[in-house]
C-alpha cells in the first residue's frame, strides 16, 4: 500500500516536473519568438530609416540641382506650355531640338522618310544662319520647323531685350529660308521665366514642350535612349530627341540617329502611329505674314 502511494507521489511528480519543463520550453520559445520579431521590426525600422534618408537625399539634391540652375523655378513647369496633345489615341509626335546638324540631321530625315514619319525641328537660329540649305530641306520634306531661339540661352537669366533679340532674329532666319513664321517655340533646357512667357504671348507663339524626353545629349548608348523614351511615352505624347548639340555646331548624336528606329518600330509594335506636330496638336505651326511676328519685337 505504502510502496503503491510512493509509486503515485513519484508519477505525481514526474508529471508535474514534465509539465513545468514543456511551460518553460512553451514560454522561452515565446519570449524567443518575441525577440526575432523584435529583431525583424528593427530591421524593417533601420531599412525604412535608410529608405527615406536616401529618398530625402535624392530629392535634396533633385531641388538642390533645380535651384542650381534655375532658381525659384521649376523648369519645363513654369513654362505653362503644350507637352502633349488632348486625346486618348495611340497617337505620338517626333520633334528634335537643337539642329540643324549638317552629319545627324540629314541621318535623321533620310530615317524619317524611311518610315514615312514627318517630325517637328526645334532649330537654334545661330545655325540656321550658317547651313540654311539643310533648313530648307527640312521644310520641303514637309516637316515642322519651330523656334529654340538663337543662341539656346537660358531664359530665366537674360533680359528683356535678350529674350526678344533671342526669339526675333531666329524666326526671322527661318522667314528667310521657308517663308513662313514660325508659331511653335520650345524653350532651351525647357526654362521659362513669367517676363519670358508674357512676351511669347504678346505675340501668338505656342510654347511647345514634351511628355517624353530622354538624356541623349550625354554619352548615352542607343538602347539606353530608346528605352527611356518607350517607357515614358503615351497617347498623344510629343517625344523630345536632339539632332544637334546647344554648346557647338555639330555634336556627336549618332547614339539617337541609331536609337530612332527602335523607337520607331517598338511603338508602331504596340499599335502607335505617328503624327506631324501641327496635326497632333491640331494648331498650325506658322502665321500668316501679317501676323504679329511680322513685326517688331521692339
Amino acid at each position: 500500500m505504502i510502496n503503491n502511494q510512493k509509486n503515485s507521489i513519484l508519477i505525481i511528480i514526474v508529471l508535474i516536473v514534465m509539465v513545468l519543463l514543456s511551460g518553460g520550453i512553451l514560454v522561452w520559445q515565446y519570449f524567443k519568438t518575441l525577440e526575432k520579431k523584435g529583431e525583424a521590426l528593427e530591421e524593417i525600422k533601420i531599412a525604412r530609416e535608410n529608405k527615406m534618408e536616401e529618398i530625402k537625399i535624392t530629392e535634396e539634391n533633385k531641388v538642390e540641382k533645380l535651384n542650381e540652375i534655375y532658381p525659384k523655378f521649376l523648369a519645363m513647369e513654369a513654362c505653362q506650355g503644350i507637352s502633349q496633345g488632348r486625346t486618348s489615341e495611340k497617337i505620338v509626335a517626333l520633334t528634335f531640338d537643337d539642329g540643324p546638324n549638317k552629319e545627324y540631321t540629314r541621318e535623321i530625315l533620310s530615317i524619317l522618310e524611311n518610315y514615312n514619319i514627318k517630325a517637328g525641328f526645334f532649330i537654334k537660329g545661330k545655325y540656321a544662319k550658317i547651313d540654311p540649305e539643310l533648313v530648307k530641306e527640312i521644310f520641303e520634306k514637309g516637316h515642322i520647323i519651330g523656334n529654340h531661339s538663337f543662341s539656346h540661352p537660358n531664359f530665366i537669366h537674360i533680359s528683356e531685350q535678350e529674350i526678344k533679340e533671342e526669339i526675333k532674329k531666329t524666326s526671322e532666319i527661318i522667314y528667310k529660308i521657308t517663308g513662313e513664321h514660325p508659331i511653335f517655340f520650345r524653350p532651351p533646357f525647357g526654362a521659362c521665366s513669367p517676363l519670358m512667357i508674357e512676351i511669347l504671348r504678346e505675340k501668338n507663339y505656342q510654347i511647345i514642350t514634351w511628355s517624353a524626353m530622354t538624356n541623349d545629349w550625354d554619352p548615352v548608348t542607343a538602347e539606353h535612349i530608346a528605352q527611356d523614351i518607350l517607357r515614358r511615352v503615351g497617347p498623344g505624347g510629343i517625344i523630345g530627341l536632339h539632332d544637334g548639340c546647344p554648346s557647338m555646331m555639330g555634336g556627336d548624336r549618332s547614339q539617337t540617329v541609331k536609337a530612332l528606329p527602335k523607337i520607331i518600330k517598338e511603338l508602331r509594335n504596340r499599335g502607335y502611329r505617328f503624327a506631324s506636330l501641327d496635326d497632333l496638336l491640331n494648331i498650325s505651326a506658322y502665321s500668316p505674314t501679317n501676323d504679329s511676328r511680322s513685326q517688331s519685337h521692339e
